[in-house]
């Protein structure tokens, strides 16, 4: 599958009547019939969008703060598909399907654009929404992984809260802010196990106030009077360095550089250590398989298999 990549050109002029329309009533857009290019550019004159707040931070894993900005300020948009992308979308209705078999709910599209009641700058598309009979409807998220990544994400504490990856978490929870619901369903299509994993995420205030903050901060700071962000690390390696230049270092960074590499022998003088003691384990247990402490197996070595035919055991 051939990645597509096109450039559409934003009309401003035709966009913002649209916005201010519906800042002034109702402050949502209706997606139905609306043109690809239409639709692409609301988002980008609208503001921060759902899976955009994880840039903003500095989260994302695939699109910097300073790359957004750049997309933010243009009157171009280079809209790009490729094979993840696709596949994400032709696996949404199957994945809401699932969902309403698997639990008995009813999920329907929502078909607009929604803007925050409070901030002009923050706005979502939502996947689907989930209908209940009390109304107190929520968000329905449709993903697609593999069991590896999943239960990998289960073990991961600090960077995966409530067992999804922090990027996922700040989505959502932007989702519920612009919405004004207060709970959202993430089903997960395990493709290689065939089965829907469904991770329930309650809206949390106190984070979506300080989420917000930060998020119209930093639009009314950078997009508003087309000031760029500063670069950050993973973007400086992307630029030529200029040749034959020179930076002298302050008492600070002169600090930082000592104490970097006091702590780099140090670890070198640890990984050294630990091997001098793994090799000594190792030793102890010899021939045998497992390490007993009392009644609790503490360590085991296995020797590598052989590569070679055992012809005794052939014969």
């Amino acid at each position: 599958m051939k990645n597509f990549n096109e450039t559409i050109r934003i009309d401003r002029s035709k966009l913002q009547p649209i916005v201010d329309a519906a800042l002034k009533s109702g402050r949502m857009i209706s997606t139905i019939d609306m043109p690809k290019d239409v639709w692409l550019g609301l988002r980008n004159i609208l503001g921060i969008g759902g899976s955009e707040a994880a840039v903003v931070l500095g989260i994302s894993k695939y699109k910097t703060p300073y790359q957004l900005w750049k997309e933010k300020v243009s009157d171009e948009i280079e809209n790009i598909e490729n094979k993840f992308t696709i596949w994400g979308n032709l696996l949404e209705e199957p994945i809401a399907q699932e969902y309403m078999r698997k639990t008995g709910m009813k999920v329907v599209p929502d078909n607009k654009i929604r803007i925050h009641p409070d901030y002009d700058c923050l706005f979502v598309n939502l996947d689907r929404v989930i209908k209940t009979d009390d109304g107190k409807d929520g968000v329905l998220e449709c993903k697609s992984t593999v069991k590896r990544v999943f239960d990998s994400w289960q073990k991961d504490e600090e960077n995966c809260p409530q067992g999804i990856p922090l990027n996922y978490y700040v989505q959502v929870q932007h989702e519920l802010s612009v919405s004004g619901l207060t709970w959202a369903d993430l089903a997960f299509a395990i493709l290689d196990d065939r089965e829907t994993k469904i991770i329930r995420i309650e809206r949390d205030e106190e984070y979506i106030a300080r989420q917000n903050q930060a998020l119209v901060g930093w639009w009314n700071a950078y997009v508003v009077p087309n000031v760029a962000p500063p670069f950050s690390v993973a973007e400086y390696s992307f630029v030529e360095p200029m040749q034959d230049s020179f930076i002298e270092a302050t008492g600070e960074i002169a600090e930082l550089y000592a104490n970097l590499k006091q702590q780099k022998e140090i670890k070198k003088g640890l990984e050294k250590t630990i091997e001098e003691m793994e090799e000594k384990i190792k030793e102890f247990i010899g021939e045998k398989e497992n390490l007993v402490l009392i009644d609790k197996i503490i360590a085991t070595w296995k020797l590598q298999s052989r590569t070679t035919i055992d012809v005794s055991i052939l014969l």
